[in-house]
């Protein structure tokens, strides 16, 4: 991935810069994102989605 035009020039064929698709990669910038009641609404559906498979979140 790094041999990539985006990567090295930070722009797409289109011209677009390539912090639109890249963010930092932190742990829990997530955090920046989404509202309490975003998170609240993934963690129904991931726990919904994951009843009976044995995984837990």
């Amino acid at each position: 991935l790094s041999g990539l035009d985006v990567n090295r020039t930070g722009k797409t064929l289109t011209n677009v810069d390539h912090n639109t698709f890249f963010r930092k990669g932190e742990v829990g910038g997530w955090k920046n994102y989404l509202t309490p009641e975003m998170e609240n609404k993934i963690d129904m559906i991931i726990d919904e989605e994951l009843k009976g498979s044995g995984l837990t979140f």
